[in-house]
């Protein structure tokens, strides 16, 4: 899941708009079944992207060790742009 985040992770609109507004430094992938994004389970946060002058960063994408894909609130859930390319990784492998 990781390698495909890592590769598919411009593809992301909402990711994109997040790199806008902060400029520089880190946003973070958050898994879609956090309720509040002000107060984020750290099992909830899938991954962070190092952000300069408003852009994500080409292959700065890191894995959060802690990130779960199954908690109280549910199975893990992408953004749909990731989670398309996921599910099209998935196919091609399964049909190898």
């Amino acid at each position: 899941m990781s390698r495909v985040i890592f590769e598919s992770i411009d593809q992301c609109g909402s990711l994109r708009q997040e790199t806008e507004i902060q400029g520089s430094g880190y946003v973070y992938l958050l898994d879609e079944r956090t309720p509040d994004p002000g107060r984020v389970n750290p099992a909830d946060i899938v991954g962070a992207i190092e952000v300069s002058n408003g852009r994500p960063v080409a292959g700065s994408y890191q894995h959060d060790p802690r990130h779960r894909l199954l908690t109280a609130a549910g199975w893990f859930r992408l953004p749909s742009e990731i989670e398309a390319a996921l599910r099209s990784r998935l196919r091609a492998r399964a049909e190898d």
